[in-house]
């Protein structure tokens, strides 16, 4: 437990477009009234100011704990003052504490960068799980909303299940569909190609279905994978959360989703040995009024054998 009277200084990394560099150790120097120099763009200007830093923060009996939000977005500057702090405060009355999104290849790097080079025993990992599906279930009751079908869209994902649940007209919420695309965003054109021909799937599609859709496919999947959007069991591709596949679906064109329907039957029948209703759900999506005359009726036949009308 933390001592009452312990000083908390707090800093986070912005998601800019161009990063400001230190922007934590400027939330940092404000917070604990000193005045950060403004031109600290060479090496040794930056280790000055480091040193300075560390004797600002560890300067005092006083327990100080410095919070630093959203690692994830770091710049290289503020990850090598981190990296700094961190290997010089063992033994003195100071608490780093950073938090990090962990479910991209880059987010891992940058706490790499930061805690590589410590003793295992100066590092404490806190990772959140998931919520449980009892979890969501109950907090879905709360709001009188079926936590099955939360579950389902939303996975584990906190954030997603809070959203959904505060949500009034039980569509796909602003924040969500907001927090999806500001990722997507990161991709180039030839990733988000991949990441729009994976939506068109209602849950999974293999991923030599995708190598024939779209041209480098397997460098680009390993892209999206990387940027957490994406996961790979095996040989099957798919988001790692329904509700972000429904914000990548919602934002095609109807043309853009007619035409990778389109291209998606094709492969199919090409392939040959594929269900009826699989090949019929697509055509009606690209609105192929010729296939989907030809798969009626045998969608249909399949549906009587098999006794699942409906």
């Amino acid at each position: 437990m933390l001592h009452l009277s312990a000083r908390v200084l707090r800093g986070a990394c912005e998601d800019l477009s161009i990063a400001e560099p230190l922007a934590p150790l400027r939330d940092l120097a404000r917070e604990a009234d000193w005045e950060l120099p403004r031109d600290i763009s060479s090496q040794g200007d930056r280790l000055s100011v480091f040193s300075e830093a560390l004797e600002i923060l560890t300067d005092t009996e006083q327990p100080t704990v410095v919070v630093i939000e959203d690692l994830h977005w770091a710049d290289d500057a503020t990850l090598d003052f981190l990296r700094f702090l961190a290997r010089r405060i063992k033994d003195r009355p100071v608490l780093l504490l950073l938090t990090v999104w962990d479910d991209s290849l880059e987010s891992r790097q940058h706490v790499r960068r930061v805690v590589g080079a410590l003793s295992p025993d100066t590092i404490t990992r806190m990772v959140l799980a998931p919520l449980s599906k009892v979890a969501v279930t109950i907090l879905s009751d709360g709001a009188e909303r079926d936590g099955e079908a939360v579950y389902k869209v939303a996975g584990g994902n906190a954030f997603y299940v809070t959203e959904l649940l505060r949500s009034s007209n039980r569509s796909l919420p602003l924040t969500v569909q907001d927090s999806v695309l500001a990722r997507a965003e990161a991709l180039s054109p030839k990733a988000r190609q991949i990441l729009d021909a994976v939506s068109i799937f209602a849950r999974q599609t293999e991923t030599r279905m995708i190598e024939v859709l779209c041209p480098s496919a397997t460098f680009l999947v390993d892209i999206c994978v990387k940027l957490g959007l994406l996961e790979e069991h095996g040989e099957v591709l798919s988001f790692r959360h329904e509700l972000a596949r429904q914000a990548i679906e919602g934002e095609l064109s109807g043309a853009t989703r007619r035409e990778l329907n389109a291209s998606i039957l094709a492969v199919l029948l090409d392939q040959g040995n594929v269900q009826n209703a699989y090949l019929l759900h697509h055509a009606v999506a690209a609105g192929d009024k010729t296939a989907i005359r030809s798969l009626v009726p045998q969608a249909a036949n399949d549906a009587l054998r098999l006794g699942a009308l409906r």
